[in-house]
């Protein structure tokens, strides 16, 4: 199936969906809860990560990123996405259980691209309806050098030693979590 096309789904498939993502999405909320403190140490988000990974497979949830030319990933991809919208239109009710929701999705959103490489995630997003992402230009990387530096760098942490950073342009609109977490330089 290609982005726009009708899938029909029977009663019984749309709850099936329905339970596997949220089995999944309570997975990675039990890892964390077991994890020492529930926190979110690199400790505790390697335990989460590992839990949704086994909870993807084992709901057929799994979508794997450099299964080119196998003839199940459509399929999957296409049961991956309905799961995620149905859940969510079943998650639409009351603010608490959006924002349950929604953290749980950006976990396992981020897990997903942690194992990608920078051109399978920027192509991901380009085919998405996600943010358009723009590659910073040397002269745009040169003008914001010292900006960016200080949001890398926060006011206690170290100076980074690799330099290997990767720096975007994307509308302010599309990354709310990391306006809100301060780790983006503004620009009008």
């Amino acid at each position: 199936p290609s982005p726009g096309d009708e899938v029909e789904l029977s009663v019984e498939e749309v709850e099936e969906l329905v339970l596997a993502r949220l089995s999944l999405l309570r997975a990675a909320e039990d890892a964390r809860k077991r994890s020492v403190g529930g926190g979110e140490g690199s400790g505790a988000v390697g335990i989460v990560r590992q839990a949704l990974r086994m909870a993807e497979r084992e709901l057929d949830l799994h979508v794997p990123t450099s299964a080119r030319g196998d003839p199940r990933t459509p399929a999957r991809r296409v049961r991956d996405e309905a799961s995620h919208y149905l859940l969510r239109l079943a998650m639409s009710s009351s603010g608490e259980m959006r924002n349950w929701f929604l953290a749980r999705e950006c976990e396992l959103l981020g897990m997903r691209l942690q194992g990608t490489t920078v051109h399978v995630t920027l192509a991901a997003l380009a085919e998405s309806d996600g943010p358009i992402v723009h590659p910073l230009s040397d002269q745009e990387l040169e003008s914001l050098r010292s900006d960016l530096e200080m949001v890398s760098r926060g006011p206690r942490r170290e100076r980074p030693g690799d330099g290997v950073a990767r720096h975007y342009k994307v509308a302010w609109e599309e990354v709310s979590g990391l306006v809100q977490r301060r780790l983006v330089v503004l620009k009008g």
